[in-house]
C-alpha cells in the first residue's frame, strides 16, 4: 500500500478517545497514570518504611536526621502500543449517512487498547507470586456457597485492610470485584442490612453497574470498582471464547493519587499520552486511523494490595 503525506494527530478524534465512556474498563483507576521518561532505572520513592533515622553529628545531644536516599529502585521501560484500521473512501461515502465511520473505528481501537492495558494489569494483581499477601477462599467462605457464612465483610475484609496498614502504613481505599462475584457478594448480610444504596458522584461512571449487582459505591470506606472486562481468547475465524479478565479474584488495595510521590502498587508510566492519528493513503484511496499509547506498567510496592482467590465455587 502506498501512502502520501505525513501522519498527523487528529485532535478531535483524540479528545473523543479520551472522553468516550468505556464501561467497566478500569485499568487506569487502579494503576494511575504518571508522566515518565521512555527508559528509566529508578523512580523517587519515599514510603514510610524506607525512611531511615540517622544520628547527626553534634557537640552535645545527637539529633535524628532523616535520610531520604534509601528505598527500592524500580526499573521500567515504556513501549509504544498502537493499533490501526484502514477506512476506504468508498466505504466512508456509503456509510456516512448512517454512521460516522472514523468515530466508530476510533472507539473500537480505543477500547481494545484500554482492554489490553487492563489485561496486563490483571495478570500482575491476580498473581500470587507478585501479590504475596493473599487468601484462597473455600467452603462457606465462597460467595456462592449454599451455606455462605457472611464472613467476607466482617472478618476477611478486616484482615486485608489490617495487612495493608501493617505493611505500608497506608489505609486501603479500593475494592475490586468481578461482575459475577459482585452479584453474590451483594447477598452478604452486612451489605444487605447496613447500607442504603445512594450512588456518589465519584463513581458515576459505574453507577449503572453498581445498581445492577446491588453493591453500594463504598464498603467500609473502600471505593467499590466492578471489574467486568471480557477478552476473546479464540483465534480469528473460531467461535468466540469470551473470558473474564479478572477471573474469580477480589482485590483490596491502596491506590495513590496522581499527585502522590510515594510509589505503591502499580503505576502506568506514560511517555506519550493516548492519541489518535490519521494517515492519508493513495493506493487504495483510504484513511488509516492509528490509536497510540506509549506506556509501561510499573510494579512497585505490591504489599499495598491483598488478593482473595477462588471467591466463587
Amino acid at each position: 500500500m502506498a501512502t502520501s503525506g505525513a501522519t498527523r494527530k487528529d485532535q478531535f478524534l483524540t479528545n473523543l478517545a479520551l472522553t468516550y465512556p468505556t464501561g467497566s474498563m478500569i485499568g487506569t483507576m487502579i494503576a494511575p497514570v504518571k508522566s515518565g521518561v521512555r527508559s528509566a532505572d529508578s523512580v523517587f520513592t519515599d514510603a514510610d518504611d524506607a525512611i531511615k533515622l540517622v544520628n547527626d553529628v553534634a557537640d552535645v545531644t545527637p539529633a535524628n536526621r532523616i535520610n531520604f536516599d534509601v528505598g527500592t529502585a524500580y526499573s521500567y521501560k515504556t513501549t509504544r502500543k498502537a493499533l490501526e484500521s484502514v477506512l476506504l473512501d468508498k466505504t466512508i461515502a456509503n456509510e456516512e449517512s448512517i454512521v460516522k465511520s472514523k468515530i466508530r473505528e476510533t472507539r473500537k481501537l480505543t477500547n481494545i487498547l484500554r482492554l489490553k492495558h487492563e489485561y496486563r494489569l490483571a495478570s500482575i494483581l491476580c498473581s500470587t507470586s507478585k501479590v504475596t499477601n493473599y487468601d484462597t477462599l473455600s467452603g462457606t467462605e465462597q460467595f456462592n456457597n449454599a451455606s455462605y457464612g457472611n464472613t467476607f465483610c466482617t472478618t476477611l475484609l478486616n484482615n486485608a485492610i489490617k495487612s495493608i496498614r501493617d505493611n505500608t502504613g497506608q489505609k486501603a481505599n479500593t475494592l475490586v470485584v468481578p461482575f459475577e462475584a459482585a452479584m453474590y457478594l451483594a447477598n452478604d448480610t452486612f451489605i444487605k442490612d447496613k447500607f442504603q444504596y445512594q450512588y456518589a458522584r465519584e463513581v458515576v461512571e459505574q453507577s449503572g453497574v453498581l445498581s445492577m449487582v446491588g453493591l453500594p459505591p463504598y464498603i467500609k470506606g473502600l471505593k467499590v470498582i466492578i471489574a467486568d472486562a471480557r477478552v476473546n481468547n479464540a483465534n480469528e475465524g473460531q467461535t468466540a471464547s469470551k473470558g473474564n479478565v479478572w477471573s474469580d479474584n477480589v482485590l483490596v488495595g491502596y491506590v495513590p493519587g496522581n499527585d502522590v510521590e510515594d510509589t505503591f502498587g502499580v503505576m502506568t508510566m506514560e511517555y506519550e499520552p493516548f492519541a489518535i492519528y490519521e494517515e492519508r493513503m493513495t493506493n487504495p484511496k483510504a484513511t488509516k486511523i492509528i490509536a497510540e499509547w506509549d506506556y509501561a506498567i510499573l510494579e512497585a510496592d505490591l504489599t499495598c494490595w491483598y488478593l482473595f482467590t477462588d471467591v466463587l465455587a
